[in-house]
């Protein structure tokens, strides 16, 4: 961006000493006043101005004014601001303006996240002649724009590309592509890629819950009680009855019947209704351990219902 600043100052140079060779006084009038404006973001004053100048502009200062006008559009929110940007693309397609007026046109869709219009403008730009710190963020909003259209298979492709790149968008597109992972079923993909962001400021607190629900999904039961008993110690822990439940069912098929016993009170505890499932469990847990009359209580919950949790409940009672 630093590059794209100085060319754009000298090209100011060139252009005001090409302007002030023009003779009228309101024409250098007028150039101050529209671009001294812009410069000062005062952008409907400024646009007004470089609308008048560029009709008796010529050459780069033409170019550059109506370039700072469509600009100034886009600042405004203006209804023909991608027009104004077309207008340009049309007019000078070999402009060294072009490609930042693609990318402030994009940069200006993704702000008011008009994601369809964002990618298409991201797509025009060539991205050889932006720098790789550049590239990799037009890549990671171009991802964006498309998980947000549902375009999953675009998105999981330009994330992964980005997410092996070091990039301060690596991150986050790790995490986006893990996500589409995860609501793909695609649990083991999802789970490296999680994993690797347990460290990281920004998802290390959200990815555990992922993560749980992952090493459950795929019945890696010690990995998820040794990360939901992390989860529970700490201060503030969100969807805490999920992870209650969660780790409950995990100690119970793993036999642990006391802890498993433990956190399904716990679950109760918060106010969750059970399941046929969950009264069985507890039941079942209760009675390994001798506390009979306790799990007497849990398997005439079921034992009204058909099926075969009710037999096991009849049985055991």
């Amino acid at each position: 961006m630093k590059n794209k600043t100085l060319f754009a100052w000298a090209l100011l140079f060139v252009v005001s000493q090409q302007l002030w060779s023009q003779p009228t006084e309101r024409f250098r009038s007028q150039w101050l006043k529209g671009h001294e404006l812009f410069e000062l973001k005062l952008f409907a004053s400024a646009q007004s101005a470089l609308f008048e100048e560029a009709e008796m502009a010529k050459g780069l200062g033409k170019e550059y004014t109506e370039y700072r006008a469509a600009v100034s559009g886009l600042e405004l929110l203006n209804s023909d601001a991608e027009s104004l940007a077309e207008e340009f693309e049309h007019n000078y397609p070999n402009s060294a303006l072009l490609t930042p007026m693609q990318l402030y046109t994009a940069e200006h869709f993704f702000r008011i996240r008009r994601y369809k219009n964002a990618y298409e403008w991201y797509s025009k730009v060539d991205v050889a002649l932006v720098d790789s710190k550049k590239r990799e963020e037009i890549k990671f909003k171009k991802a964006y724009s498309s998980f947000i259209q549902k375009d999953f298979k675009q998105a999981s492709q330009l994330f992964s590309e980005v997410a092996n790149n070091k990039s301060e968008y690596a991150a986050s597109s790790a995490y986006y592509k893990s996500f589409i992972q995860y609501t793909d079923s695609a649990y083991s993909d999802a789970a490296l890629g999680f994993e690797s962001l347990k460290r990281d400021t920004q998802f290390g607190d959200v990815v555990p819950y992922y993560l749980a629900q992952i090493y459950y999904k795929t019945s890696r039961y010690t990995e998820l009680i040794d990360l939901a008993n992390d989860i529970l110690n700490r201060e503030e822990v969100v969807r805490r009855d999920e992870i209650e439940h969660l780790v409950a069912d995990a100690y119970y098929r793993k036999a642990k019947y006391t802890d498993a016993a433990i956190h399904f009170e716990r679950y109760k505890e918060l106010g969750k209704s059970f399941r046929q499932q969950d009264h069985y469990q507890l039941g079942y847990s209760y009675y390994q351990m001798g506390r009979y009359s306790e799990a007497i209580q849990s398997f005439n919950k079921i034992t009204q219902a058909n099926g075969p949790l009710a037999q096991d409940a009849w049985y055991h009672l």
